[in-house]
């Protein structure tokens, strides 16, 4: 049986990360390398923050804001052709979402951080920054960036002593311990990483929501396959209910309400009560 990895890019495992403080300036270290911009001079913000709801934590959008700037920190295992278009969506609500002071109409600067592993689309660039101009007159639309990270250019890169950024960004594309430790070699930061998710896989709770992750993962790159045969994929399919049972399972155990595990999972009310 394989043993069982936490890998760094999936968001449960991100998000957590950034909110350890044990490693969140890791993951601020990279962005910092990668883009001029500190998020350590910037509060992580979200109205879900302080609602007792876990999963909601273990799930929030990475939200940054110092004075009139927000930085939206987004985490892509896979990239499809919509990422983009989602993610440009997001970006242009958030920076036309102003606000009032008095009787004006104060704009913000919105910063768009993206960590894509390109699985489904390939970018030869390892980063790409763009600005945005408006279609008809042509002038640049201010307040608006976005920086894309492409990891999947980085992996297999192994520290050298001088290559911080390139094994940051290649720790992220890891899907083995084994894997990761090659990577690391004798780097500070990675070794506490991998400390980290060692620590992870005996997390109860983390791993309920890790594995809820993992499960629509499978679920969509069968999605993505959708033209193979339809017995392997009624045969994915089924596998991928057993395993919502079985994170339905833990994550009743976490005193979870059964309707928040049912609108998370699918699962109705009544699968969860046969559960008990």
């Amino acid at each position: 049986m394989t043993k069982k990895f936490i890998k760094p890019l999936y968001d449960t495992t991100i998000k957590y990360l950034v909110k350890s403080t044990d490693t969140r300036y890791i993951i601020y270290k990279l962005i910092y390398l990668a883009t001029g911009i500190d998020l350590s001079d910037y509060t992580l913000i979200d109205q879900e923050l302080n609602t007792g709801n876990n999963i909601k934590d273990y799930r929030l959008d990475l939200l940054f804001k110092k004075d009139n700037t927000i930085v939206n920190l987004e985490v892509n295992y896979e990239v499809t052709k919509w990422t983009r278009r989602k993610q440009y969506n997001y970006l242009f609500r958030l920076a036309g979402s102003g606000y009032d002071v008095g009787d004006s109409y104060k704009s913000r600067k919105v910063i768009q951080i993206s960590l894509n592993n390109s699985y489904f689309e390939k970018k030869d660039a390892k980063l790409v920054t763009y600005c945005f101009r408006d279609s008809v007159y042509h002038t640049k639309i201010d307040g608006v960036e976005s920086y894309e990270i492409y990891l999947s250019n980085f992996k297999g890169v192994k520290y050298n002593g001088k290559n911080e950024l390139a094994t940051l960004c290649s720790i992220l594309t890891s899907e083995s311990m084994e894997e990761l430790k090659k990577i690391v070699g004798n780097y500070k930061e990675g070794l506490i990483l991998m400390s980290e998710l060692e620590k992870l896989k005996l997390n109860d709770e983390f791993n309920a929501y890790y594995d809820y992750e993992a499960v629509i993962r499978k679920e969509k790159n069968s999605e993505y396959a959708s033209g193979r045969d339809d017995g392997l994929a009624e045969g994915e399919k089924t596998g991928a209910n057993k395993e919502k049972l079985a994170i339905a399972k833990n994550l009743l155990k976490t005193k979870m309400p059964k309707n928040e595990i049912s609108r998370h999972t699918g699962l109705s009310i009544n699968q969860l009560n046969m559960i008990l």
